[in-house]
């Protein structure tokens, strides 16, 4: 048995065993906050991991349409009784008894320590007239008030005013005691899932479990929406699983096709697939290494590798020689196929240490799919070959090249002239278009996100784009400082500056302030003196309100309220959105909706400057990051651009000869470029990744044609074997632009018109020097 026979048998071992390890071990995640950078401060690392892992992240909206409003309140609380007995959300809110019995009886007790309506006027005798006048006029209006059953206990209405603070300008639209929109078109409810909210698998059923219960009514013509962060990721993963495996197919059966066609074997088919699956299967199990698992956009990405990784057994194929042992004709294009491989390999290897890890995922699995599909063409298909092998392929191609003979000296003058205009028309667009929302590399639509903006609008959910965020030794000490803080932003709210603030102390105040409102409470004697003032005139019994003064006396000896008593409770749910303990201490947020006028804010947060007070907004933040690290990743870009060149010199040992293989691919990147632009293309961090790979694959195609083959049928079938390299190329690159993934629709048009510029230019500029030596292949 030959060593070629061994070393391939070797590798087709090592291929079967990492397909095993990819398959059986490999995990896929499809957080689109893997596309991110990391966040740049302790505070915004902080604060983004709360918007994905937090209650935020957890929030399903409802909606129930397209029937009888009658037909449709009955259905929510079906609905909301049915998700509450699943045990997949720890709450389900439809405007229906928000509280447990026990939970509500805690509240009422700290009625009085928790309703910013007390103070020390609250139960004057002044005051509880009024009370109890306004409790005759509910009293003898029709419709009754949800308080009614507790007037004797509560006629200053304690209750009420805790509840309608908490529930703010924004609420929704009430019906047969369910929430509605404010068409009254549709019924809301609001779900806060058990799972986290980026665990997709418990997303998902508890998604299924809504449906369920909506389908257990029996009513089919009922419209059904559900929306949310969690619903977004699911919806997110299930795009980029059908795109992956659509283009997957596509792309393999364009590969299949153009091999069949360029080689009419079907034995060069099944060898030639081997590279490919090396390259994925490499990409797959490095990428998991490396990281612990793989994004699924980084597993579509592996398409792209086919695209490229399918150049190098076509370049052995079509050099094949008649009479010629396969190893020899292999060693002729050996050290030109392994210089563009190590090339391409040292451009990503630029962006594998940054701080973006979706990015380093690419770059990790760019560089091992590569290299393992190039070192399978040298030392795998060579022991698959019998000794003597030429293709049966079609000579029409290499016949063409053999008789072009263009003034290559005119046609690439035009092309370097196309590329200084190109560049011209760059220079003077001073608006470079770049794309940092991160929300566009997202591809849920527009009108969907527009959706859930306005139904969390309707249901009063608070809007978390700007955020204050206050650190502090312990809960106390942020809620105290939060309260001093929000006295100062309701006068914005009133001016105009802000709609609305909200915080944890709206929910739960501080212990400071809830024993300076106990402390307010009038003592026995005092009360029962001023009520009985407040009844005179009244058709109230003197003795009506006795459970009234027992309930002041019991509250001026309650202890605080304190966030531990509200553990597993509904109003401890809605508490650790905004209140939050940290490593060092704990963080309060105040959330700022329809921040109108940001330079009057920004002034205010200025006057109250403080090492442990930030303010965020989250869109002009997260911009801001995405816009920093596309320009770190610029640079490492041009770094990567100055590695290849470095090993480009380094194999070629010709400066002038470096430059000419290189100024192929840099003519295609300024016209490509200039292309997009002119599309009206808005260019993103993985634009410039797409044209990194066009430089690898552009100087492949310098090194081919310029090679300087001084037999003209050898140049033919290097002819041959380029033009099925960038057919290839540019089909796989032009299925990956039809994704529904903006990451891959944009490496994929950059890509296929960079890749036809480079094939070109290449052709026109090439100039032929001397053929590398073969190495000895015995």
């Amino acid at each position: 048995m030959t060593r070629q026979r061994i070393s391939a048998g070797l590798w087709l071992a090592g291929l079967a065993a990492a397909l095993c390890w990819a398959m059986l071990q490999t995990t896929v995640r499809n957080d689109m906050t893997s596309f991110m950078p990391r966040a740049a401060t302790p505070v915004q690392r902080l604060l983004m991991n709360e918007l994905r892992e937090g209650p935020v992240a957890r929030l399903t909206l409802i909606t129930l349409g397209g029937a009888p409003r009658e037909e449709l309140a009955q259905l929510s609380k079906h609905v909301a009784a049915r998700l509450r007995a699943g045990g997949l959300f720890v709450r389900v809110a439809n405007g229906e008894q928000l509280f447990g019995d026990a939970e509500r009886a805690q509240l009422f007790a700290y009625r009085y320590l928790l309703s910013p309506a007390v103070n020390p006027e609250r139960f004057s005798a002044d005051s509880l007239r009024a009370a109890l006048k306004a409790r005759l006029r509910e009293l003898a209006s029709p419709v009754p008030s949800f308080d009614r059953p507790w007037l004797a206990e509560d006629p200053s209405a304690e209750m009420r005013a805790m509840l309608s603070a908490w529930r703010g300008q924004a609420r929704p639209r009430m019906y047969r005691g369910v929430w509605f929109d404010a068409a009254g078109q549709q019924a809301l409810l609001l779900a806060q899932t058990r799972a986290r909210g980026f665990d997709l698998d418990a997303q998902q059923r508890a998604q299924q479990a809504v449906r369920e219960a909506l389908g257990d009514a029996g009513t089919g013509s009922v419209e059904l929406g559900i929306s949310g962060p969690g619903v977004f990721a699911v919806a997110s993963r299930d795009v980029i699983r059908a795109d992956t495996r659509r283009l997957g197919m596509m792309a393999a059966a364009v590969a299949i096709l153009i091999l069949l066609v360029s080689y009419r074997s079907l034995r060069l088919l099944l060898i030639g697939g081997l590279p490919l699956l090396s390259a994925v299967t490499a990409g797959i199990v490095a990428v998991d290494l490396v990281f612990g698992a793989i994004h699924g956009l980084v597993l579509a990405f592996g398409v792209t590798v086919i695209g490229v990784a399918i150049d190098y057994p076509i370049h052995l194929f079509s050099h094949l020689n008649a009479g010629e042992p396969v190893r020899r004709s292999l060693a002729n294009i050996w050290p030109t196929i392994r210089l563009g491989a190590i090339t391409t390999a040292m451009g990503y290897l630029a962006m594998s240490g940054t701080d973006f890890p979706g990015l380093m995922q690419f770059a990790t699995f760019a560089i091992a799919g590569l290299l393992a599909a190039a070192a399978c063409t040298r030392w795998g298909l060579s022991g698959l070959l019998p000794e003597l092998y030429t293709p049966r392929y079609g000579t029409p191609i290499a016949d063409y090249y053999a008789r072009f003979a263009p003034p290559k000296r005119i046609w690439g003058r035009l092309m370097i002239a196309a590329a200084l205009a190109a560049l011209g028309f760059l220079v003077s667009r001073d608006d470079v278009p770049w794309e940092d929302d991160i929300a566009a590399l997202s591809p849920i639509p527009e009108s969907l996100m527009a959706r859930d903006r306005h139904l969390h609008a309707q249901l009063g959910v608070p809007d978390t784009n700007h955020v204050v965020l206050i650190r502090a030794i312990d809960a106390q000490a942020a809620l105290q400082a939060s309260e001093t803080l929000a006295v100062g932003l309701r006068r914005l709210v009133a001016d105009g500056a802000i709609g609305s603030i909200d915080l944890a102390a709206r929910y739960l105040p501080s212990a400071r302030t809830q024993r300076a409102r106990r402390d307010s409470l009038p003592e026995p004697a005092r009360l029962r003196r001023d009520l009985e003032h407040a009844l005179a005139g009244t058709p109230f019994k003197k003795d009506a309100f006795a459970p009234f003064e027992k309930a002041v006396a019991a509250a001026r000896t309650l202890p605080p309220l304190l966030p531990g008593d509200l553990q597993g409770t509904t109003l401890g749910l809605r508490l650790r959105t905004s209140l939050l303990p940290v490593d060092d201490g704990w963080v309060a947020l105040i959330t700022l909706a329809g921040v109108k006028n940001p330079q009057a804010l920004q002034a205010f947060l200025s006057e109250h400057q403080h090492p442990d007070l930030h303010y965020l907004d989250l869109k002009r933040d997260t911009r801001s990051l995405m816009a920093d690290f596309r320009e770190h990743a610029a640079i490492r870009v041009l770094w990567g651009v100055l590695a290849i060149a470095l090993v480009l010199g380094i194999g070629l040992r010709s400066a002038r000869r470096t430059l000419l293989v290189l100024l192929p691919g840099l003519v295609a990147v300024i016209i490509d470029v200039a292309f997009l632009r002119m599309l009206g293309e808005r260019l993103s961090l993985f634009h410039l990744v797409s044209l990194l790979l066009v430089v690898g694959i552009s100087i492949d195609y310098g090194l081919f044609f310029s090679r300087g083959d001084p037999d003209p049928a050898m140049r033919g079938r290097t002819f041959h074997g380029l033009v099925v390299c960038v057919l290839s190329t540019v089909s796989v690159f032009g299925i990956l632009a039809t994704s529904r993934l903006p990451v891959l629709n944009a490496i994929g048009s950059s890509v296929a018109v960079g890749v036809a510029l480079s094939f070109l230019a290449a052709m026109l500029l090439a100039r032929p020097g001397p053929s590398p030596v073969p190495a000895d292949c015995r």
